[in-house]
């Protein structure tokens, strides 16, 4: 009988080995009068390090973590040694992998005891990773849908007073234009309805073109061809664009041969918008297109002596709806629009800018340029 209990009393000791070193949760055990040094671990404590027990046992927390990791380690558990297993001291700890650099979130629960006259200091982790990435994605997921119905409300206040404004003008026009008493009453109101249906066109199209890019169903068709010779094109068609007798269009085409591999529908859209933009707020001096071949892309550029972009408010502008000036007419949707074209193209874009003074627009496009 005494054999057998003996004996079952070695499977019962084997037996809690076995769970402890398995236990999902991690289990640390520190000698608090040797300088907290690991005493006892199971499985998943070693997993979390990457380290195997004998690489961790008779180590302190400054030999296997960063010291700031390990400082706040210290203060825990220096803590944490007044505290009892009826009443442990219950903490959130992130434990970073030495070599990997992966975190795992630990609700931990940590207490003193003794056992045979050593003080020791018990530390379990439950592993809260996955609920804590759960809770980011939520708290992603909800910041996302905040900002939509911020962006939704946004839109719908702009749209209802960029569409009412060149209505009015259309409705009030057409009626005045069957009472002018002149061919020259009739010529101007005509041109101003006309102004304002383009306005209208040019509304419709922004919002179409933002939703297609936001969908990802804008197809980009890349073909071979002489960007010098669309570049000349190009410039005629700007040119028009600037009607200001106080503005100089300037077109700068350094070569006479520019084979790219690119979308020439998107490019007229990106510089197209960039002109648009420039004419608005450019009163008198120069509005400049051109281009270079640069870091094996192309690199178009649109300069304006317009009245300059305060640093603080020069990456908002690529932000939607976003108009520093409410009185000049626009969607705040143009600069947008050639962000998002220019990065589903692989590329990028900026503005340098001195506020008072000028501004100059940039698009970088990995074309795989090839000059002649």
């Amino acid at each position: 009988m005494l054999e057998k209990a003996v004996e079952d009393e070695k499977d019962a000791h084997q037996m809690m080995k076995a769970i402890f070193r398995k236990l999902p949760s991690a289990i640390l055990i520190k000698d608090i009068e040797n300088d907290y040094r690991f005493y006892i671990i199971n499985k998943k404590f070693e997993q979390m390090c990457n380290m195997s027990a004998d690489s961790l046992i008779g180590k302190t927390d400054y030999e296997i973590f960063p010291k700031d990791e390990a400082d706040k380690y210290r203060r825990d558990d220096t803590e944490a040694s007044a505290y009892t297993e009826e009443a442990p001291m219950l903490i959130h700890e992130i434990v970073t992998s030495p070599d990997r650099g992966v975190n795992t979130h630990l609700q931990t629960s940590k207490f003193s005891f003794t056992f045979k006259g050593k003080k020791l200091l018990v530390c379990v982790g439950v592993d809260v990773t996955l609920q804590h990435q759960m809770m980011d994605q939520l708290k992603d997921a909800l910041g996302k849908a905040e900002e939509a119905d911020r962006l939704k409300s946004q839109f719908i206040a702009n749209m209802s007073h960029e569409i009412r404004t060149p209505l009015n003008s259309i409705v009030g026009f057409s009626q005045l234009i069957t009472e002018a008493k002149t061919k020259e009453e009739q010529a101007e109101y005509s041109r101003i309805i006309t102004f304002n249906n383009n306005l209208l066109l040019t509304l419709f199209e922004d919002i179409l073109n933002l939703s297609i890019l936001d969908s990802g169903r804008m197809i980009f068709k890349d073909t071979v061809f002489n960007f010098s010779e669309m570049f000349n094109d190009l410039s005629n068609l700007m040119s028009t664009k600037v009607n200001n007798p106080d503005v100089e269009f300037i077109s700068e085409n350094p070569l006479t041969e520019l084979r790219v591999r690119a979308d020439r529908d998107r490019l007229t859209q990106i510089v197209t918008n960039l002109v648009t933009n420039a004419v608005k707020f450019t009163q008198r001096g120069h509005i400049k297109l051109g281009y270079a071949c640069k870091h094996n892309g192309l690199e178009l550029y649109v300069e304006d002596t317009g009245m300059g972009i305060e640093e603080c408010n020069q990456s908002k502008i690529f932000e939607r709806f976003k108009k520093l000036n409410s009185f000049i007419q626009g969607t705040g949707l143009g600069l947008p629009i050639c962000k998002s074209i220019t990065e589903q193209m692989g590329g990028k874009i900026w503005v340098e800018s001195e506020y008072g003074k000028d501004s100059v627009f940039r698009v970088w496009l990995p074309c795989l340029c090839s000059r002649r």
